[in-house]
C-alpha cells in the first residue's frame, strides 16, 4: 500500500481527543500534547541511563543528604523544607514512575503521603517553617517559592495515578494564596539588604499550575 507524505506548517489541532486532557474552551486546542507520565516505558540506552540514576545520586540521595532527613519540613519535621527537597523530588518521582523500581516507588509514595497529610484547614501545605517566615528586616511573610516547585511533583502524581486527593488539595492551596495579602504573597524587596524572597522574582512560576 502506497504511503503519502505531506508537509504542513503545524500539526492539526482540530477534533476532540478522547484519551488525553486538552485545552478547554475558550482556549485554542493544542496541536501537541504531553503523554501522561508512565504511558511510555524506556528501553535500550535510555533505560540504561535511568538505571544509572536509580543507583546513582538521584536514587540514593536520601542516604547522603541532610536535606532529606526525616526532620525536614516536607516530611512533617520541625526543620525547614525549602527548594532543595522539591527540586529533588519532582525528578525522583518521575524516575520512580518510569523505572517502576520498588525501592523508588516506596520512597516516592512515602513523600506523597507526607505532603498530602501536611495540608492545614486553611489550605496551606508543606513545611510549617515557611508558613510564617521571618525576613531579615522582621517582616512576616509566607514563603511559597518551594511550593511552586513541589506542585510539579503533585501534578505528575495526579497525571500518573489519578489520585483524587490532589485536585482538592491544590484547589484549597490556591484559595489560601488568594486570601494572602500582597506583601505576604509576593514580599517586596528588602530596602535594607536589597534581597527578596524568591517568589518576588519568580511568582510567574505559579501560573502554569492554575
Amino acid at each position: 500500500m502506497a504511503s503519502e507524505v505531506c508537509v504542513v506548517a503545524s500539526p492539526a489541532a482540530e477534533g476532540a481527543l478522547q484519551n488525553y486532557l486538552q485545552n478547554r474552551l475558550p482556549l485554542a486546542p493544542s496541536p501537541l500534547l504531553k503523554l501522561p507520565l508512565g504511558s511510555v516505558r524506556p528501553h535500550g540506552w535510555l533505560q540504561h541511563q535511568l538505571a544509572l540514576m536509580t543507583e546513582g545520586m538521584t536514587g540514593r540521595l536520601g542516604e547522603l543528604s541532610r536535606f532529606l532527613a526525616p526532620s525536614n519540613g516536607w516530611l512533617g519535621g520541625d526543620r525547614p523544607g525549602w527548594e532543595e527537597q522539591p527540586y529533588w523530588f519532582r525528578g525522583f518521582y518521575c524516575l520512580a514512575a518510569l523505572t517502576g523500581h520498588p525501592r523508588l516507588e516506596a520512597e516516592a509514595g512515602r513523600w506523597i503521603e507526607a505532603i498530602i497529610a501536611s495540608q492545614d484547614a486553611d489550605g496551606y501545605f508543606g513545611a510549617r517553617y515557611h508558613k510564617s517566615a521571618v525576613a531579615r528586616d522582621g517582616r512576616v511573610v509566607c514563603d511559597l517559592w518551594p511550593h511552586m516547585v513541589m506542585i510539579d511533583a503533585l501534578i505528575s502524581h495526579w497525571e500518573r495515578s489519578g489520585d483524587p486527593r490532589v485536585v482538592p488539595l491544590l484547589s484549597r492551596f490556591f484559595a489560601f494564596c488568594r486570601e494572602l495579602s500582597e506583601p505576604r504573597f509576593i514580599p517586596p524587596l528588602d530596602p535594607e539588604f536589597g534581597e527578596a524572597f524568591c517568589q518576588y522574582h519568580r511568582a510567574g512560576d505559579m501560573l502554569p499550575h492554575l
